[in-house]
């Protein structure tokens, strides 16, 4: 992480383990074509129980639901599977 500037009053957070870009067409976002920049975070955590309700709708994984529910896009299998077999050194890295 960069250094936070002097009187900046909001806390740094760990940057995204991946950042892409793609086209997309309509959806339930926009009625019209266009462009997806997403950030993919990536956590570690010693106590899985929730603190608040999510803001959105969250759902967790297990590395074999990724690899096998149809339900998943495959650019986000492919991301899952590297992110699953790098899931140690990068825990080891960004413990906070």
């Amino acid at each position: 992480m960069g250094a936070k500037p002097a009187g900046f009053p909001h806390t740094q957070v760990i940057a995204p383990w991946y950042v892409c870009e793609m086209r997309a067409g309509a959806d339930n976002h926009t009625r019209a074509p266009h462009r997806h920049v997403d950030h993919v975070f990536v956590a570690v955590v010693d106590d899985t129980t929730p603190s608040q309700q999510p803001v959105h709708e969250v759902r967790w994984f297990t590395e074999q639901e990724l690899a096998e529910a149809p339900s998943i896009a495959e650019d986000s299998r492919l991301q899952a599977k590297e992110l699953f077999g790098r899931i140690g050194d990068i825990a080891g890295a960004n413990r906070i």
